[in-house]
């Protein structure tokens, strides 16, 4: 079977077990493709159906591929690697591989997770616009004050330029004024994830993961969850990224 086929197949497979899931992936794809094209135009639309058919290609493969792998780690007939987990740095417990992966894939096939992400992130893209909405005007006002004092002249030829856009213009530079503002809101979200102020964003996945690791190991302290082993003296934590790109 060739890899194209295979791909369908399993895309297929996954529409079939997982329909939430698909329609949140087809839904998130859909937004991202229209924010980076913002089609107005009918020679928009190709652009437009060729952004959202590449995300929605790469979130398949890696959905289907993750999958394929959790299900060799849990249908591995010795367990796998034993993890020893930590909660806030401190070692409480130790679970098989197998046993990660099966909490794994029941979190991240849950459709609800999914509903209740996407929902997050709109909340998180309602502060940054919000906030966007405050800080560009301010920042705004202030730059033309500052080139009104110490460069008269500039403001004076910038006055003028704007006195002669006219109306259509204006409408023209509006899908360019949407993509700059999404770019200019994901770096902005960026910064603040950065610094430890992520506007409210919540992991929905790594919440429901470490509350049923927890869970595995009888542990009731709330707090963060890590996994590692040690293997010919060398520390190993668990990296699921990696994973993907693994044939089993």
């Amino acid at each position: 079977m060739s890899q194209l086929t295979q791909f369908l197949t399993d895309t297929a497979t996954f529409h079939r077990r997982h329909k939430t899931v698909a329609v949140m992936v087809w839904l998130t794809s859909l937004i991202a493709a229209a924010v980076l094209t913002v089609p107005h135009r009918s020679s928009d639309l190709f652009a437009f159906s060729l952004i959202t058919t590449i995300l929605t290609t790469l979130a398949w493969h890696v959905l289907t591929r993750y999958e394929k792998n959790l299900e060799a780690r849990i249908a591995a007939t010795d367990g796998g690697p034993v993890w020893q987990v930590q909660i806030n740095g401190v070692t409480v417990g130790e679970i098989k591989d197998g046993d990660y992966a099966s909490i794994r894939q029941t979190v991240f096939y849950d459709s609800r997770l999914y509903v209740a992400q996407f929902l997050d992130f709109w909340n998180v893209s309602m502060r940054v616009v919000d906030y966007l909405l405050t800080t560009i005007p301010m920042v705004v006002f202030w730059l033309a004050i500052g080139c009104f004092i110490f460069a008269p002249d500039l403001f004076a030829q910038a006055l003028v330029v704007i006195q002669k856009v006219t109306p259509v213009q204006v409408a023209a530079s509006i899908p360019l004024l949407v993509q700059f503002l999404f770019l200019v809101s994901l770096l902005n979200f960026g910064v603040h994830l950065g610094i430890g102020r992520p506007f409210g964003f919540v992991n929905h996945f790594d919440q429901a993961c470490g509350y049923r690791v927890r869970r595995a190991v009888m542990c009731a302290a709330d707090g963060e969850v890590s996994l590692y082993r040690i293997e010919n003296g060398t520390y190993i934590a668990p990296n699921e990224l990696a994973t993907i790109g693994t044939k089993r």
